[in-house]
């Protein structure tokens, strides 16, 4: 699984993305008394990483009918993504842009992932631990990654040159900007 995206409901989608886009403009006064236009940030709202992982891993039908290799006759078939061997390490990447736009939705992230859910069954070991988080804080053509980092149960944010002693409620809490989430077993 490369990519998860933040998607707004745990109805299933054929892909992972967060649902609704606004191209709206408004025209507002600059102050001149001349009208500029600016765009309406895009409004989604929050989700869950579970609920993410959900829609990703859900039943797509196929549109297309498409020849069974067995009887040759046009069928429409379905797939489903499911996890099958389990990595050591699992890194998770939420898509925030979108058709050249920044995606600032939230997405709440446990400490703790079990994706039990979402693996063919007899799958052992199925609990994540959250290690490291990757931000992004800007916009689509600028913007600076910081990171959170777990190390001997005490967090860190590393911020350029400083690192400082965080919570974990400010590490999970700060699920507006995460990017890659790092997640061990």
């Amino acid at each position: 699984m490369n990519r998860i995206s933040p998607a707004s409901s745990p109805s299933p989608a054929p892909r992972v993305s967060p649902n609704g886009s606004s191209n709206a403009s408004n025209n507002n006064s600059n102050g001149n008394g001349n009208r500029s236009k600016t765009k309406t940030p895009e409004v989604i709202p929050p989700t869950t990483l579970q609920n993410c992982i959900a829609t990703f891993t859900s039943p797509e039908t196929i549109p297309t009918p498409l020849s069974c290799v067995k009887c040759k006759a046009k069928q429409v078939f379905s797939k489903q993504i499911k996890l099958h061997n389990l990595p050591r390490n699992l890194v998770l990447h939420l898509k925030r842009f979108r058709r050249n736009k920044k995606l600032s939705n939230t997405v709440e992230f446990p400490a703790v992932l079990d994706v039990a859910p979402f693996t063919k069954t007899g799958a052992t070991s199925t609990v994540y631990m959250l290690n490291a988080i990757v931000n992004h804080e800007g916009g689509l053509h600028q913007g600076h990654y910081n990171c959170y980092i777990k190390k001997n149960k005490e967090w860190f944010r590393c911020q350029d040159d400083k690192v400082y002693l965080v919570e974990e409620e400010a590490v999970l809490g700060d699920n507006c900007t995460a990017y890659l989430l790092f997640y061990s077993r």
